[in-house]
């Protein structure tokens, strides 16, 4: 059988950051080929990726962007693509421009569906924490938000949001998303013994340093507090803003920065972690909360400017505002040995509900779905 792949980002970009998982295009390996299409012109090799293809053979088609003028003709274009490779079942992971192609050429093909929603697509959202840095795309997220998005709602075969918040500004379109969270697996974080007293607690943070998900309370939080570590992973553009902060602050002894870390090496510095801690404005689960999740680690995380509670960490987690006092005073609650034991256990009892093997068994099985449908 045979899949085609719109992906959210540049196949090198998920390279580059690290974000290459087992399987990620092929759920218990029910496909045997998967064919990828990328709107870049020049993309990496095959072999860089395959393991996100698992036993299937990887194909990567490399058609260029398209512009407002050309777009008309871009969508014929892919659709003739499509009609060449002749798949069972096509693939979007946004319901924009990727959402809109696939529909289009699904539709025409009498092909089946499936969109993936993993962000909020909603640009007041982002309006309200991005600000001015926000304009350059603006206009284009309009068009997408106006025209491209709910021909994608209204005319996919099915949806699924990897988390509850995304799929809220489908429902107005339908009723039937589903829900599947993203892939972290059982077997990848072992069970690590962290009971005995210690002199330093590490605290981790992992994301992309980016508005929205800025740092900057966590290490200002830690300022005045004796016994804590912070350890930021991840790259972006306030990235030089945030290790200027701390030297400013002369916290080099205190906050360690890393770039990058490959998804199969990351359950290793979670499980070097006694705490995690996450500045995060939008809604939804982020996958460094499901991993904090697998670690068994307490949850600290700021409150969601658009919900009341985090979603699916809130009863384990302690939520604050998004301040250094807010972080500070969490940090010192876990200084108790027995509540940092305690929330990490309900994180793991409920990250039992939703591993990355249940999941991968989820998907593949709303494959299984559209095919005999």
């Amino acid at each position: 059988m045979r899949l085609v792949i719109f992906p959210n980002d540049p196949l090198y970009s998920i390279y580059e950051k690290g974000e290459v998982k087992i399987r990620y295009w092929n759920p218990n390996n029910i496909f045997s080929e998967i064919h990828v299409i990328s709107l870049c012109d020049s993309e990496l090799s095959p072999d860089k990726i395959q393991i996100m293809a698992g036993s299937a053979k990887l194909f990567i088609h490399e058609v260029g962007r398209p512009n407002y003028f050309s777009i008309p003709f871009f969508f014929n274009k892919i659709k003739k693509l499509v009609e060449n490779i002749k798949p069972d079942i096509i693939r979007a992971h946004n319901p924009s421009l990727m959402g809109a192609l696939a529909v289009f050429s699904g539709n025409k093909l009498n092909i089946p569906v499936l969109i993936s929603l993993h962000a909020d697509y909603n640009p007041w959202h982002n309006i309200k924490i991005l600000g001015l840095s926000y304009f350059p795309r603006v206009f284009r997220d309009l068009f997408s938000f106006i025209f491209l998005e709910p021909y994608s709602y209204k005319y996919a075969t099915k949806i699924f949001g990897v988390y509850n918040f995304g799929p809220r500004e489908v429902q107005k379109y339908r009723d039937d998303i589903l829900v599947i969270y993203n892939r972290v697996y059982d077997t990848q974080f072992k069970f690590i013994d962290k009971s005995s007293k210690k002199d330093t607690l590490k605290i981790i943070s992992v994301g992309r340093h980016i508005l929205g998900k800025n740092s900057e309370n966590l290490i200002k939080a830690i300022k005045d507090l004796d016994g804590f570590e912070l350890l930021l992973i991840g790259d972006g553009p306030l990235l030089p803003y945030l290790k200027k902060l701390v030297s400013n602050l002369k916290l080099e002894h205190k906050v360690s920065f890393i770039l990058k870390v490959d998804n199969s090496e990351i359950h290793k510095l979670y499980q070097k972690s006694d705490i995690f801690a996450i500045a995060l404005e939008y809604g939804g689960v982020s996958i460094p909360e499901i991993e904090a999740m697998a670690a068994r680690l307490p949850i600290v995380i700021s409150k969601p400017l658009w919900d009341n509670d985090p979603e699916l960490v809130n009863k384990f987690s302690i939520t604050v505002e998004n301040s250094p006092a807010g972080f500070r005073d969490a940090f010192k609650k876990l200084l108790d040995d027995k509540l940092r034991s305690e929330l990490g256990k309900e994180a793991y009892k409920q990250f039992e509900t939703i591993t990355g093997e249940k999941m991968e068994l989820r998907e593949a099985d709303l494959y299984k779905e559209l095919l005999l449908n």
